[in-house]
């Protein structure tokens, strides 16, 4: 099959499941989703270059804590489940500047978080007359009025169903009020690097209701699925092990793909680096390939991309070149510095992550404005090994909405188990080095959330999600994958096996992810709730069934391509085992082996 027809295909189906989660959404169902509308619809307008504001129409300091007792209903099975005990005290400063200690409770039943969701609330109700509200960092667009019928989002995201997990979306705003009618607002994301939101925002100022809306969303998933794709191609074009694939399947997770489906650049920053993994890898650590001028394109085009979708994406290249180049591949640096097409890849490279810092500065994209917190030191780190870290880990799987849909726990271990999987083969196969590159990758991504946090907590609370981390962290089953399946330690047939389970058993996690995500939308998820996400007070204006068919279309589309892409090539069923000449030494000895002349049929 030539390289643009497997491109073709696996855009086909990475566009599909993407799709129906565009489709399956209601209004700002995905994280923060109404702000990055209102940037997108002021960008198209010519917006581009905001004056730096604050609103003080909600505080992340209130949210977090005079709330604290709303965030601990939506978040306490996640911190049961991470072993955590009812013992954790912390001080913050409530009502009138005095401080409070606050201490864990004990399991929740349903009841109980909802009674506990309305005394948050009342809590931010009686703390805003008491105290002045500190400023939300952002800008002001004037956008059509139909977008955002809800009325302007605050950094409380206080639409009637965000939070409570036992409300349906039945009770959200429908775009389209207002229509076209200028309406100036302020947004969180009024900062931001307008690149993506150029790409996607036209339909919204056109179509300024529901229509509009899927549009953009359906532009932004198309793009997610370009670098999918992409990644696909550099997979399937390393010849030297087909495990790659198995690497792509466990990095592109059901989290992922609900923000495919929204309105939000952290999805297209994902997919990009998840093709920039997926093409660096084989780029720098192997040799001897016809298809290193391809990788190189996909990877330049994947890193240009994420030196602008987010502030973040200069730093999240850095620390992946780092552990692909330390310790040095200084023959292989010298290969392709010799091509001159990738000294012109590498100048664009480094001025978009240039430009991207430079908006990052100028703009203050990362500001923020808040100071009333006392976390100490020691609390602050314990809190962040034994809480924050284990829950940003999950919720790089199963993350879903606005961290309030919690679906059944088996889907996030079902999904380590196959990424631990990847990497215990790739510790106890790969050479030395390669173990450092991986071990120095998987702690260099678990260290930045803490650091950030520690840094931070004071001034912000902690705000980490597992969703900022995705597009670095997506490379730690591909580099596991590239180690194990260039290790010779695996023959053909098993490589085809273990890609082929993993066909069987993630796939169906993605349709059942939609399916639970869908049901919480449409009848909201506990006691007697429906689980069946065909029905419910609220329903997609696509109805409830087509996003179900589209995504069932999407993953049947990538079944077969990973069903065909494990299949052994004729020349290598032919052989002993399955195994090509060589495997089973250690890649280096490989390489240089010499050969000895394989005699064909006839001679």
């Amino acid at each position: 099959m030539s390289p643009s027809r497997i491109w073709a295909l696996a855009f086909l189906a990475f566009f599909l499941v993407g799709a129906a989660w565009a489709m399956a959404s209601p209004y700002d169902g995905a994280p923060d989703e109404v702000r990055h509308i209102i940037r997108a619809a002021g960008v198209v307008q010519g917006q581009i270059f905001p004056t730096p504001a604050t609103s003080r129409a909600g505080t992340l300091d209130l949210y977090w804590a005079d709330r604290y007792e709303l965030f601990l209903a939506a978040h306490h099975d996640l911190h049961l489940a991470a072993g955590h005990r009812p013992t954790a005290r912390r001080h913050v400063k409530g009502a009138g500047g005095r401080g409070r200690a606050a201490r864990s409770l004990p399991p929740l039943s349903h009841a109980a978080r909802r009674a506990a969701a309305r005394r948050g609330r009342a809590l931010l109700a009686e703390a805003r007359d008491q105290l002045p509200p500190a400023p939300a960092t952002g800008a002001y667009q004037t956008v059509p009025k139909g977008l955002v019928a809800g009325g302007p989002p605050s950094t409380e995201y206080n639409y009637c169903y965000h939070w409570i997990a036992s409300q349906s979306a039945a009770c959200a705003p429908v775009p389209g009020k207002g229509g076209s009618k200028p309406f100036t607002v302020f947004t969180g994301a009024g900062r931001y690097n307008p690149v993506y939101y150029a790409a996607v925002g036209e339909p919204l100022v056109r179509w300024p209701d529901w229509t509009g809306i899927l549009l953009a969303r359906l532009i932004s998933a198309a793009l997610c699925a370009a670098f999918l794709a992409s990644a696909w191609l550099s997979c399937v074009q390393w010849r030297r092990s087909r495990l790659l694939i198995a690497g792509l399947l466990v990095a592109a997770t059901p989290a992922f793909f609900e923000l495919a489906g929204a309105i939000n650049p952290n999805s297209l920053e994902i997919a990009a680096g998840i093709s920039l993994g997926a093409a660096a890898i084989p780029l720098l650590l192997d040799t001897g390939s016809e298809h290193v001028q391809g990788w190189l394109r996909r990877a330049a085009v994947a890193a240009i991309g994420i030196g602008q979708f987010r502030a973040m994406g200069p730093a999240w290249m850095a620390v992946l070149l780092a552990v692909l180049l330390i310790p040095p591949v200084r023959a292989r640096l010298r290969q392709l510095w010799s091509r001159h097409s990738a000294r012109w890849w590498s100048a664009a490279v480094v001025a978009s992550c240039a430009l991207g810092a430079a908006w990052t500065i100028v703009f203050r994209t990362l500001q923020a404005e808040s100071d009333h917190f006392t976390y100490g030191v020691l609390w602050t780190l314990r809190h962040e090994i034994t809480g924050a870290l284990p829950r940003n880990i999950e919720q790089m799987v199963d993350g879903f909405s606005y961290l309030d849909t919690r679906p059944p726990r088996e889907i996030a271990a079902v999904w380590l188990i196959a990424l631990c999987a990847l990497v215990i083969a790739a510790f106890a196969w790969g050479s030395r080095t390669q173990r450092w590159r991986l071990a120095a990758l998987i702690c260099g991504t678990l260290a930045i959330p803490v650091t950030v946090e520690m840094l931070t907590a004071n001034a912000v609370g902690f705000t980490f999600q597992g969703r900022y981390l995705l597009p670095l962290a997506a490379s730690t089953p591909l580099l596991a994958a590239f180690i194990t399946g260039s290790s010779g330690r695996v023959s053909i047939r098993l490589q085809a096996r273990w890609i082929r389970a993993l066909v069987v058993i993630l796939l169906p996690i993605q349709l059942l992810s939609l399916a639970w995500v869908m049901d919480r939308w449409q009848s909201g998820v506990g006691p007697g709730h429906s689980l069946d996400p065909l029905s419910g007070s609220w329903h997609p204006v696509t109805g409830s069934l087509l996003p179900l068919l589209v995504i069932t279309a999407g993953l049947a589309g990538l079944a077969v391509l990973g069903w065909r892409a494990a299949r052994p090539a004729e020349q290598e069923r032919a052989l002993p085992g399955g195994s090509p000449p060589g495997e089973g030494l250690p890649l280096i000895r490989r390489i240089a082996q010499p050969d000895h002349g394989q005699r064909t049929r006839s001679a």
